[in-house]
């Protein structure tokens, strides 16, 4: 049960299908939560909005390593993390609504800053125009993706869950 709410088995077999265990309950409270979220403030997410997230993936893979292709990146990505086309889209989905929850975070203006000062300190020369404002760019991905981060662990953290199956240890032992 989450937050008075039963998860059904049908619910999890796609996730488990590429996923198993603890993580993948951990992944449809997630997504439960934040679609509940969205649903409450009346938000609708289309594709708009998860191209959108594919996007800053993209911008974000582009900027750490531009000799490879972010197609490829991508891919590679996926594979490494058990990442089929329906876990790989419920993440952008979820990214989504995480965005929308932080983007006018008071604290985004302080990790960018934060995040701009430590790519200044490792160049060892002066940094042009345009690349401060890569820099700069990058740095408001990295400060709203742990934002978004943090959030998600805080929102299954702090969910209500009732497991049912005594054979579950939630504590992750």
């Amino acid at each position: 049960m989450l937050n008075s709410t039963p998860i059904y088995q049908h619910q999890l077999w796609t996730t488990m299908s590429e996923l198993a265990g603890r993580q993948a309950l951990d992944e449809v409270i997630l997504t439960q939560l934040l679609n509940q979220h969205a649903q409450q403030a009346g938000w609708v997410v289309d594709e708009n909005d998860i191209q959108n997230e594919l996007g800053a993936l993209i911008a974000t893979l582009n900027q750490s390593t531009p000799s490879e292709s972010s197609a490829r990146l991508i891919e590679s990505i996926r594979e490494r993390r058990g990442l089929g086309p329906t876990r790989f889209n419920t993440l952008l989905r979820r990214n989504a609504i995480l965005r929308r929850m932080i983007i006018e975070s008071p604290e985004i203006p302080a990790l960018v800053e934060q995040e701009t000062q430590a790519a200044i300190e490792r160049s060892n020369e002066s940094i042009p125009e345009a690349r401060m404002i890569q820099i700069r760019e990058r740095a408001t991905l990295v400060a709203q993706q742990t934002l978004m981060e943090r959030k998600a662990r805080d929102l299954v953290s702090n969910a209500e869950v009732l497991i049912m199956d005594p054979s579950i240890n939630w504590a992750g032992e």
